[in-house]
């Protein structure tokens, strides 16, 4: 079964967008953990304003290259950064957009499946597809969160 993880971001350095390297900074910290094959990160309420609400970044097959307090850090056979040019979430993709203001700060680890919904991550994973390969293998250790 495919799981794809949805996360909020509030601040737009991790994942490292040049490198395409998740948990150099060891942002969501365990979340990273969870079994997933592919990661959608949305800017939440809380998010820096220029994110806020928007499709930030997406990425598919995770590798583990690292860790860091005992969480993984990842790099991705495809990797996409739209930070603040990413998509509204309400325009776009409105039923992710409603499904993530109803979990609170929680990410979901969902199912996909052939729902309405699942269509919308459907359309996310396919530009994703077309993205190239994280360029980092080796993590920078950064600041915390």
């Amino acid at each position: 079964m495919t799981q794809v993880l949805i996360c909020k971001q509030r601040r737009p350095h991790d994942p490292n967008a040049a490198s395409g390297i998740w948990g150099e900074s060891d942002c969501w910290g365990s979340v990273r953990n969870r079994n997933f094959d592919a990661v959608i990160g949305i800017g939440g309420s809380t998010a820096e304003p220029w994110l806020a609400g928007k499709l930030t970044w997406a990425a598919l097959f995770p590798h583990q290259i690292d860790q860091i307090n005992g969480n993984r850090i990842l790099n991705f056979e495809h990797f996409l950064h739209l930070g603040s040019k990413g998509p509204l979430l309400e325009t776009d993709y409105p039923l992710i957009a409603r499904r993530m203001n109803d979990a609170g700060r929680a990410p979901l680890l969902h199912n996909l499946g052939a729902t309405p919904f699942d269509l919308e991550i459907k359309r996310i994973w396919v530009i994703v597809e077309l993205a190239p390969r994280s360029a980092g293998t080796t993590a920078k250790h950064r600041k915390k969160c």
